[in-house]
């Protein structure tokens, strides 16, 4: 039985993809520091910036593929701690490309949409990034590393939402406490993006995993949607209160972080050469409140 290694393993990608997984593979799931169980696989603390452990981790474990999904993502928390997001998200991956060359593992990486500047949106696997926060400049860094040290490598550029199957207190159940508590969403009406299911995601890895795909993919959902519509279509779908999101313009927004206004992708290439469906907002949304049904599994 075949090996994959998936770093992140507690966060919601890797949480979700690792039970998913086991059913035909061993599933060695890192964490750094956060300990986690997840059905079916083997779990392991792992810190992804030490080189030496790195190294020597994958070494033992000679796994055929990584699927590299650990990474420090909030997007503010970047920007205010820039050195410490090119350590995790440059570093942690030049390690992890390097182990995996060694290791003649199939690297597949978990990049983003934000390493586009959101000028135009729909893009391409064929579009220049311009990354406008430290979240995609270190993200597209890590990019450049992966295919400069990597051997067998994919990237996967992507946005993707669902229940964490850990329980942790994530953007989607961050949104519905709010609306179940009466509060008052305000989400930018002229902001767009190509959100999936996390669930979905996970199924394409493991297509990309099993065909031995490489290169770069656009993997999101078939329907380029604002914020504003996405979150009401969430409401709704969940019968909660649609009338407590007001839409703004993303001009108002006070971030700390500058955020790409339009991030949707150009998703042509991943449905010529793949399988998996990629669902619209709406279908995306019930395949969602499904697994919240299930308790996010």
């Amino acid at each position: 039985m075949k090996t994959i290694l998936i770093t992140g393993g507690s966060g919601l990608l890797g949480a979700t993809l690792a039970p998913m997984a086991a059913a035909g593979y061993k599933i060695r799931a890192a964490y750094r520091s956060n300990a986690v169980h997840l059905p079916g696989c083997e779990t392991m603390p792992l810190d992804i910036t030490d080189c030496g452990a790195v190294r020597e981790s994958i070494a033992a474990i000679r796994p055929e593929v990584i699927v590299h999904a650990a990474a420090l993502t909030a997007v503010d928390y970047c920007e205010e701690h820039p050195a410490e997001a090119y350590h995790v998200n440059l570093a942690g991956t030049e390690n992890i490309a390097r182990a995996a060359t060694m290791a003649a593992a199939h690297l597949i990486y978990i990049s983003t949409d934000y390493v586009f500047d959101g000028k135009t949106g729909r893009y391409n696997e064929k579009a220049t990034p311009n990354p406008i926060n430290s979240y995609g400049q270190t993200k597209l860094a890590g990019e450049k590393a992966v295919m400069e040290l990597g051997g067998a490598w994919t990237i996967i550029r992507t946005t993707f939402y669902g229940p964490h199957p850990l329980g942790n207190n994530g953007y989607m159940e961050r949104i519905i406490a709010s609306l179940l508590e009466g509060k008052t969403l305000c989400m930018p009406e002229n902001a767009f993006f190509s959100p999936l299911p996390v669930e979905v995601l996970s199924r394409v890895i493991l297509e990309i995993a099993r065909k031995g795909k490489t290169g770069i993919y656009h993997i999101g959902g078939r329907e380029r949607s604002s914020k504003y519509d996405f979150v009401v279509k969430m409401a709704r779908v969940f019968n909660l209160a649609p009338a407590d999101i007001r839409p703004v313009d993303f001009a108002s927004l006070n971030a700390r972080a500058r955020r790409p206004q339009d991030t949707s992708l150009d998703v042509d290439k991943a449905r010529r050469e793949l399988k998996t469906r990629l669902p619209g907002i709406e279908e995306g949304l019930a395949l969602v409140q499904e697994s919240f049904e299930r308790g996010g599994r």
